[in-house]
């Protein structure tokens, strides 16, 4: 069972690509039934949609999407439902502060291995579902902007494939079993 401290309802509209075609509501999920976790927000796009509208953040559960509850739809389902979402759209999340301080530490242990690849000279994989090696990607995503999550230096050397290469890694949606 779980402890629900809060229940809040958010209209958001898609972005809108360069080209002019809808893109993202600013958000990348994990979880969803069959899973360990409910679907739940793993990352929000710093400047999107979510993020503007200063209601949604890493680690809230998404319970309802237009009237529709999102409780049994598997990982796919979640992705296809939410993709095929009209803009605007009405979301109903949860805030469950034990199922966030777990979401926020499976994320903090997936960037700590992602960083000892790296410093190993390991070939850095994406977010991988580790019992199926599943990945699933969600367009136009990007890191989650989580100052609990943020371990940038800041110098700005950063090179160009480097920049791409975790571009890639983050433009991810994350399965949990």
């Amino acid at each position: 069972m779980t402890d629900v401290e809060w229940e809040k309802i958010v209209q958001l509209e898609r972005a809108i690509n360069p080209s002019g075609q809808q893109g993202s509501f600013g958000f990348s999920i994990l979880g969803g039934a069959g899973t360990k976790f409910p679907a739940v927000v793993c990352e929000v796009d710093p400047g999107g949609p979510a993020d503007r509208t200063g209601k949604v953040f890493v680690g809230d559960q998404l319970a309802m999407l237009n009237g529709e509850n999102l409780d049994e739809l598997r990982p796919a389902e979640l992705v296809q439902r939410i993709r095929t979402a009209p803009s605007p759209s009405i979301f109903v999340l949860l805030k469950d502060e034990n199922l966030q301080q777990q979401v926020l530490a499976l994320l903090r242990k997936q960037e700590r291995r992602a960083q000892a690849r790296q410093r190993s000279g390991a070939v850095s994989s994406p977010n991988v579902n580790a019992s199926s090696g599943e990945v699933q990607k969600l367009p136009t995503h990007k890191k989650v902007s989580s100052p609990a999550l943020s371990n940038s230096s800041g110098t700005g050397a950063e090179s160009e494939d480097h920049r791409e290469r975790r571009r890639k890694k983050h433009d991810r949606i994350i399965e949990v079993e």
